[in-house]
């Protein structure tokens, strides 16, 4: 006697036992999706924030990073030339400065222009409202008055933070405890 096939309780087992570990097994693997996501997104905006600085140190101008965040679920940043300084002399003696305007950027386009999906930024720390940024001199030196802080959140409520040090500009990731 052959046997050509299965039968249909085997079938049945077969399939039943694919589908509880799809059930098991496919939760965990999302959340290590996201948690990859999140991680290469707080990575990213390190490393964006750390150009924009040495751009600025670079061009002898300042640099802006601007946090969008008034977009439900559309968050995200741009760096930019921030603003430039003009020095005046003084029309009696020239070698006195007589004050300092800093004009608006020339609305050039943005460097950097980007947002991770399903990645929402919360700036915390940084001037603005609704719209945030930081604003690195031409030292480099962020425009900041405290630590400056954005909290990166994935769609399973994971979070990352940026750090962003008011008084060198050093920028640093948080690192997850396991």
């Amino acid at each position: 006697m052959h046997f050509k096939g299965f039968t249909l309780p085997e079938l049945v087992i077969t399939l039943l036992l694919v589908l509880l570990i799809g059930i098991f097994f496919t939760p965990p693997f999302y959340d290590a999706m996201r948690n990859t996501q999140l991680n290469a997104c707080s990575e990213q905006l390190a490393t964006h924030l750390r150009y924009a600085r040495r751009i600025a140190m670079a061009k002898g101008l300042s640099e802006e990073v601007v946090f969008v965040v008034n977009n439900p679920g559309q968050h995200s940043y741009r760096v930019q030339e921030s603003v430039s300084t003009i020095r005046e002399r003084d029309p009696l003696d020239e070698s006195k400065e007589l004050y300092v305007i800093l004009r608006e950027s020339t609305g050039g386009p943005a460097l950097i222009r980007t947002g991770c999906t399903g990645i929402l930024f919360d700036a915390v720390n940084l001037p603005g409202g609704s719209i945030s940024s930081v604003i690195f001199d031409s030292n480099g030196v962020p425009d900041l008055t405290a630590l400056g802080t954005v909290r990166l959140t994935a769609q399973n409520g994971n979070t990352r933070t940026v750090y962003v040090t008011q008084g060198t500009g050093a920028i640093m990731v948080e690192v997850p405890s396991p």
